[in-house]
């Protein structure tokens, strides 16, 4: 059974919620695209501890074990910024895209960040994620 935003409690409810909706908008967009991908994410734990990246490999799998088919090719991969160039370019590539945003319209802003986003503009497919309407669970008691 999917989650609700009714079936929110806390943080982690939160959490799974909102990585599972970003699961189904990046699939489709595989569907329709007719590719296949892997996800490789920023690794949100340290050396000591995967707490984080063991909780998306779990909203991960029950996602998976929930969906009929899926375009992802295998479980997401982990990496730390610091160590692959990849990551670290969508850092800052959504570094950009944020501070553009934000600066949209004023006056202020920094003439190398904006030279460095109109470089990578053409190159950018920026997808909006819909906020779900809620689902009204009724039980009949």
């Amino acid at each position: 059974m999917r989650e609700t935003s009714e079936d929110i409690k806390d943080e982690t409810g939160l959490y799974r919620l909102s990585f599972t909706q970003l699961l189904e908008q990046l699939d489709a967009y595989l569907k329709q695209s007719n590719e296949t991908g892997i996800l490789l994410m920023d690794s949100r734990s340290t050396q000591h501890t995967s707490i984080q990246d063991g909780r998306l490999l779990r909203v991960y799998r029950d996602w998976k074990s929930q969906t009929k088919s899926s375009n992802f090719v295998e479980l997401p991969l982990f990496g730390f910024s610091e160590f692959y160039t990849g990551l670290q370019l969508a850092d800052y590539v959504v570094y950009l895209i944020d501070r553009s945003s934000k600066e949209a319209g004023t006056a202020s802003g920094n003439t190398e960040l904006e030279e460095a986003f109109n470089l990578l503009e053409p190159k950018i497919q920026l997808l909006k994620i819909p906020i779900l309407p809620p689902k009204i669970n009724f039980e009949y008691r």
